[in-house]
């Protein structure tokens, strides 16, 4: 007797095959996602210890202070070195959980924190990185500011991110007391401080005094094209006032801080691309970002 399959038996047998398919497709797409978060963080991991060496301070912005109270000196310990906050003005509120890139952070709304000026760096080259929330960019709020307070002034000394509000980039400066320069660091389309409001952002200033002579600025790590010429700024740059985080000279930050470090060195693009692979991967962790986001954004970082 001749058996042979009936059209629907022909298509219940496709119909089950194609299940099978696209669990399958699922299955390796969840090991191939999980492949590329295991690999950014033990590149992240690697690449980190060989920062610790040039670390001058680390301010991780967390202590014993719960979550939505208000932060105190305890709350802005150097994790790293010993330049501990002064004073804490204002009433910056502790944050915590997926409302940071890591442990805690800090919500400043006017609010600024000093430090002693005696132990920031006073001639070669130096780094400053952190991540930062802006909630509002607005007149006269600005993007990531921190420096001293009176380093706009001449004949002063000091340096400043983040001097006067401006909606295509940050201003800086660097003033040695009798050279002052000043300048807007132009960011791209997608890096500038409208882009990058109500996001996590990974902001690194490198204070370049030995190489380019230039100011240089990283945006997400990508290095963006405008520069500050800093040459004729040779002399030491040591301020006689405090140095800020949150409001410099009436430029406040509106939004959260975490993760601040200070280098003593130019930190390279590779090692400013680990750090931003570390903060992604507490974002994610945190479930502050997708999968589809996370994934996106090393994408975007490994396609530069």
């Amino acid at each position: 007797m001749n058996k042979s399959f009936t059209l629907i038996e022909i298509l219940v047998i496709i119909v089950i095959i194609g299940i099978l398919s696209a669990f399958i497709i699922i299955s390796m797409a969840g090991v191939s996602s999980k492949a590329a978060i295991a690999k950014s963080q033990a590149f992240a991991n690697s690449l980190r210890n060989s920062l610790l060496m040039n670390l001058v301070s680390e301010w991780k912005l967390e202590g014993p202070t719960a979550i939505d109270g208000t932060a105190t000196l305890d709350d802005t310990k150097d994790f790293w070195g010993s330049n501990d906050a002064t004073s804490v003005s204002g009433n910056p509120m502790v944050k915590g959980g997926p409302d940071c890139i890591s442990g805690k952070c800090i919500d400043f709304d006017a609010d600024y924190i000093v430090f002693n000026q005696n132990l920031f760096p006073r001639l070669g080259s130096w780094t400053v990185e952190g991540w930062f929330y802006h909630k509002d960019y607005t007149y006269p709020r600005s993007f990531m500011p921190i420096g001293d307070a009176n380093s706009y002034s001449a004949g002063n000394k000091g340096w400043q991110i983040g001097h006067s509000y401006n909606s295509s980039g940050v201003r800086v400066l660097i003033n040695d007391g009798v050279n002052l320069v000043s300048g807007l660091i132009t960011f791209e389309s997608g890096s500038r401080p409208p882009d990058l409001i109500n996001k996590w952002c990974h902001l690194v200033v490198v204070f370049d005094r030995t190489l380019t002579k230039k100011i240089i600025v990283y945006v997400n790590a990508k290095n963006q094209s405008s520069t500050l010429d800093i040459a004729s700024v040779t002399g030491d740059v040591l301020g006689n006032s405090d140095v800020r985080i949150g409001n410099i000279a009436g430029w406040l930050l509106y939004g959260k801080a975490d993760e601040i470090r200070m280098y003593n060195e130019i930190v390279p693009a590779a090692r400013v691309e680990q750090n931003y692979y570390s903060g992604l991967n507490n974002l994610f962790k945190n479930k502050s970002i997708s999968r589809e986001e996370y994934l996106e954004n090393i994408l975007n970082l490994a396609t530069r």
